[in-house]
């Protein structure tokens, strides 16, 4: 109804998974909702599987204005051999890097943060402080993130600060080992593919009530059709 009018959302995912579980509830949502304003902040390779789709996303490039380039640079060209990806643009790289790690100092001061870096590379990111910037800029009414570390964790954990209601689709089962159990900040709303997954994330410590039993989009292709029919035919061939 009219109270809904202008809702604003900003979903954060990166590739692979998870930019394929975001997008098709990015699309219901554009058709049902088509006054409602999404973002979508679309890391490493979700950014060219987005554009490839018709989405417009944002990336670390898009916020890179609040640095100094030269800084965001020094930083970051170093890393880029052991860093770079054909799907992902250099400058968002850069952007990526150095806005990490300008992130990771302003948190432990320079020598701790380079020294976690040296050990844990880009695990060591964690930039809830650049997050809680986006979100005060975008103003989304509600954050919906995949269960990723590092950006999406931030974004999750930077909404409960302001707090904005946020989402987390967890991708697939949660079994026992996975780091995703180990945090203890959990969005307001977790979304996951079946009861195993739902029951994975309660003996790992998430609250049952804030738990939602979805399916995942991203498996929605074995339902077409065609995989039966080439199925069939492949059989037939052999």
């Amino acid at each position: 109804g009219p109270v809904n009018a202008g809702r604003r959302l900003l979903f954060v995912t990166y590739g692979a998974g998870h930019i394929a579980l975001v997008l098709p509830v990015i699309r219901e949502m554009q058709q049902r909702q088509p006054d409602w304003h999404i973002d979508l902040m679309a890391l490493t390779t979700a950014a060219h599987e987005a554009k490839r789709q018709g989405f417009a996303a944002l990336g670390y490039r898009d916020f890179a204005h609040w640095y100094e380039p030269q800084q965001l640079r020094d930083q970051a060209v170093p890393l880029l051999a052991s860093t770079r990806h054909p799907l992902v643009d250099e400058e968002e790289t850069i952007a990526y890097l150095g806005i990490n790690l300008a992130d990771l100092e302003h948190r432990l001061g320079r020598e701790e943060a380079q020294a976690r870096y040296a050990r844990q590379g880009r695990w060591a990111f964690h930039p809830v402080g650049f997050m809680r910037r986006v979100l005060e800029q975008l103003r989304p009414e509600v954050v919906i993130a995949t269960n990723s570390p590092r950006t999406e964790q931030a974004a999750l954990e930077a909404a409960s600060a302001l707090g904005i209601p946020s989402v987390c689709m967890v991708d697939l089962f949660s079994p026992p080992g996975d780091p995703f159990l180990e945090r203890t900040h959990h969005a307001d709303a977790l979304t996951t593919i079946s009861d195993l997954g739902k029951a994975n994330l309660v003996a790992g410590g998430v609250p049952a009530d804030r738990i939602h039993v979805t399916g995942s989009p991203a498996f929605d292709s074995l339902f077409d059709p065609q995989h039966a029919q080439d199925a069939a035919r492949d059989r037939e061939a052999l």
